[in-house]
């Protein structure tokens, strides 16, 4: 998903699948590929769906949201976004620890931060999302049947960060801290 944070209203949606390998935990490091080896970091929020459902009306959405998490998604340099492949880099998806719905749902206006080499590098709270969490739901189960387990991305931020060998990311949810990883 992108083009959904902090910039002006777009009425489309845009959604990208991922490849499972994208799929990366804060215990391993991502490696640049040699393939790719220009990329930038990018802050979204990660919603793991908790049931099965297609056509889901964004008023029933928050039924099939079971945890939230602040996520890191490597994508290819300005310019380079014709590379096709892109999106299914090995560990291009670095997912922090899920927190579960209650919990992340009692504050509506949560913000989420990510810090490269311990330095405030982004940050973004939900309410400033174009198309709410809703609305994503809704969109990407028109096109797909959601299952337990998938992962709906609500948006990339639109401030990219260069990564580079010897890089500490670190993401916090709602001050929470739930994602650590070193890029190699």
């Amino acid at each position: 998903m992108e083009h959904n944070w902090e910039e002006p209203a777009d009425d489309t949606i845009k959604a990208h699948l991922m490849a499972d390998s994208a799929i990366m935990t804060s215990d391993k490091p991502f490696f640049l590929p040699d393939v790719l080896p220009q990329l930038d970091a990018r802050l979204t929020m990660a919603v793991r769906v908790g049931r099965l459902g297609k056509y889901v009306a964004s008023r029933f959405a928050h039924r099939y949201c079971q945890d939230f998490t602040a996520a890191i998604v490597a994508v290819p340099r300005q310019g380079m976004e014709q590379q096709p492949m892109a999106a299914a880099l090995d560990g291009a998806l670095m997912l922090g620890n899920w927190i579960a719905s209650e919990q992340a749902q009692q504050n509506p206006n949560a913000c989420l931060q990510m810090l490269r080499n311990g330095q405030v590098a982004c940050s973004g709270c939900i309410a400033t999302l174009n198309h709410p969490i809703d609305e994503v739901i809704e969109h990407v189960s028109k096109f797909c049947t959601l299952k337990t387990g998938d992962i709906v991305l609500t948006g990339l931020h639109p401030l990219a960060v260069p990564l580079a060998i010897g890089d500490k990311l670190h993401a916090t949810f709602d001050g929470i801290p739930v994602l650590d990883i070193r890029v190699k």
